[in-house]
């Protein structure tokens, strides 16, 4: 039978099986189901292939959530693909503590964003909240931009998580249909002059393919020390890679992260130079996924550090708080029960039994028992007054202790038959029927 003990044990329960499977599902990997754009992505615009390439290359590789001062040391490439342009903005000190790092001996991979794909939303104005950065100009790297290899169109702005497609192109890529892809030729020199005869041909994406710019306005723009270069089926060639020297470290930057994604990395020659480049001089390489938005799907005590939800929790744990002082025992000496100021009715039923007896009117006084142990149980039922009757009170005993209805039924109705007999019954009889209904209190 349903009641309220039941229903709180019933809640607790349940309160803690969710906990327990959300604490099972946080050890497991944030890699959403296999459909996200890190390295754990397994459809088309994922970056798993490139992570199991590596493995199979026996390069020391492993996905990070945490801040870099954890993994940085000089024998380390950090892999920073297609970073979310919206986190670098609200939360540039991590790729500024891997730009320290490079100016010192690093080495970073990026394919940032192209610009103008992520502009705050009406209300949240620039600030100390959203700063106006980059990827590229927090690395270093002033005057490099990467932009559209064909045409001026101008992608539009867009609030949501993207690589800076336009909405036509994220709509096809997202929606499970393929991204045309066209094979072009490829020429390296400089630091990439080892791959010369390796790296011949390379599949790019048709639509909204972007290349590397140097801005000629721009002061100190850095010159690339290593250059990949595709020539466009209008005869031009296109930068598609260049490594640039910051401080004593290296920068090496791609324009387009699709050319490394699941659909695009078996073609041509794009595994050979996804291996050399992110794996240069056989160092181990981390995919720093802190940009990818997988530190709060990961860890979502992170969220604490967000307005306003470190707000909400507080206030959450205080009230929680203040009604648990309120509502718990207190610590300190037992109180003394207080004496009863009245006999019960029991007692009262027995006195005037006795007082009754000696008079001789004993159906009286078996109609005065019945009718105060009624009045007694309808009370303490919490009845209506008015339902003094057997029938409802033992309707109401029966979900409570069935055992001691039936016996109210019983005694009520050997009262009854006593107090409508034509003669006066005997004092034993009365006495026995008295003491069989009051012992239903």
């Amino acid at each position: 039978m349903l009641d309220a003990r039941r229903v709180i044990i019933a809640v607790v329960a349940i309160a803690v099986i969710s906990l327990a499977v959300t604490l099972i599902e946080l050890t497991a990997p944030p890699d959403s189901g296999g459909r996200g754009r890190d390295s754990y992505g397994t459809r088309a615009h994922g970056m798993r292939a490139l992570l199991e390439l590596l493995e199979e290359l026996g390069v020391s590789v492993e996905r990070s959530l945490v801040p870099p001062d954890a993994y940085l040391d000089d024998h380390t490439t950090i892999v920073l693909w297609a970073p979310a342009e919206r986190m670098v903005k609200i939360e540039p000190a991590h790729v500024t503590r891997i730009a320290e790092w490079v100016r010192g001996g690093g080495a970073v991979v990026v394919a940032p964003p192209s610009e103008r794909s992520w502009s705050p939303p009406r209300g949240m104005r620039r600030g100390p909240i959203v700063t106006d950065t980059d990827v590229l100009t927090e690395l270093g790297l002033e005057g490099v931009k990467v932009t559209l290899a064909t045409g001026d169109a101008e992608l539009e702005e867009d609030d949501d998580y993207d690589y800076g497609f336009s909405p036509k192109l994220k709509r096809q890529i997202f929606s499970g249909r393929r991204v045309r892809y066209q094979t072009l030729g490829a020429r390296v020199d400089g630091a990439f002059a080892h791959l010369r005869g390796k790296v011949l041909n390379l599949s790019v994406p048709v639509e909204e393919f972007r290349h590397i710019e140097l801005d000629a306005r721009a002061e100190d723009v850095p010159r690339p020390a290593g250059r990949v270069l595709v020539t466009g089926v209008d005869g031009g060639d296109h930068l598609l890679a260049a490594i640039f020297d910051v401080g004593e470290g290296t920068v090496c930057v791609f324009s387009e992260p699709r050319v490394f994604h699941n659909r695009a990395i078996a073609e041509a020659d794009n595994a050979v130079l996804a291996a050399h480049a992110v794996a240069r001089g056989g160092t181990a390489v981390v995919l720093d996924e802190f940009y990818h938005g997988l530190t709060v799907r990961g860890n979502p005590v992170w969220l604490l550090s967000r307005h306003p939800y470190g707000i909400l929790t507080l206030l959450m744990l205080a009230a929680t708080g203040v009604w648990a002082w309120r509502a718990g025992s207190r610590l300190g000496p037992a109180v003394a029960e207080r004496p009863a100021l009245r006999r019960d009715i029991g007692e009262y039923i027995d006195a005037m039994g006795m007082l009754f007896k000696r008079s001789g009117h004993r159906r009286f006084v078996l109609r005065e028992v019945r009718d105060g142990v009624l009045w007694s149980l309808r009370k303490s039922l919490h009845l209506d007054p008015g339902h003094e009757d057997v029938k409802t009170i033992a309707k109401a005993l029966e979900r409570r202790d069935r055992e001691r209805a039936d016996r109210l039924r019983a005694a009520e109705q050997r009262v009854t038959s006593l107090i409508k007999s034509p003669r006066e019954p005997r004092a034993d009889r009365a006495i026995g029927a008295a003491k069989e209904i009051t012992a239903c209190l």
